[in-house]
């Protein structure tokens, strides 16, 4: 099965969101993209799609279409799975799984992702003007794909900050229930 690209991905999920004629005007532009289309010019078009979806629809429409186009590695979730079985507990998984899934900080119930050098995504990363914090909503439902695997269980997780929005590092925070806490 062929991979899709981000723009597909965001096609389809708009799909399952909205009428065509949204669909239409979000994506607007973008049959002229491509993964080797230059950064700038992603960033660029990004902004522009980010600006007509914030206008178009409302917060968690955005919210719900955005978590959709989330990558997902396979291989990364098993591995961080396997990290958390063979951990004694939540402090313990946290030391071993390192800076695999960004820099994590626990504080109380609370497991805070931090990413410290600038965006992942290929997407954005080159931007020079802030990007709407919609688009940080992929990462969000990167990380809840991420921890629901390791967890094996539903996740309630918040963005707090983005780099694309002028803030000096990208936060999300995972909070963890009383099961997770006691794992021993």
């Amino acid at each position: 099965m062929k991979k899709m690209s981000w723009v597909e991905k965001l096609n389809k999920s708009l799909e399952l969101a909205v009428s065509d004629e949204i669909r239409t005007k979000i994506i607007e532009g973008s049959e002229s993209l491509k993964s080797s289309s230059g950064p700038a010019t992603k960033a660029k078009w990004v902004k522009a799609a980010m600006e007509r979806m914030d206008a178009s629809l409302d917060e968690q429409t955005r919210i719900e279409v955005m978590e959709r186009c989330s990558c997902d590695f396979e291989a990364r979730k098993k591995e961080a799975r396997k990290i958390y079985e063979s951990s004694k507990n939540i402090d313990e998984f946290i030391e071993k799984l390192g800076n695999r899934c960004n820099k994590l900080v626990r504080e109380g119930n609370i497991l805070y992702n931090i990413k410290i050098h600038g965006c992942d995504c290929g997407w954005v990363r080159s931007t020079k003007t802030p990007i709407s914090s919609t688009f940080c909503h992929c990462a969000k439902g990167y990380i809840v794909k991420y921890f629901e695997a390791v967890f094996q269980k539903p996740l309630k997780v918040e963005l707090l900050q983005a780099v694309i929005c002028g803030d000096e590092v990208c936060k999300f925070a995972i909070y963890l229930d009383d099961e997770i806490m006691g794992k021993s």
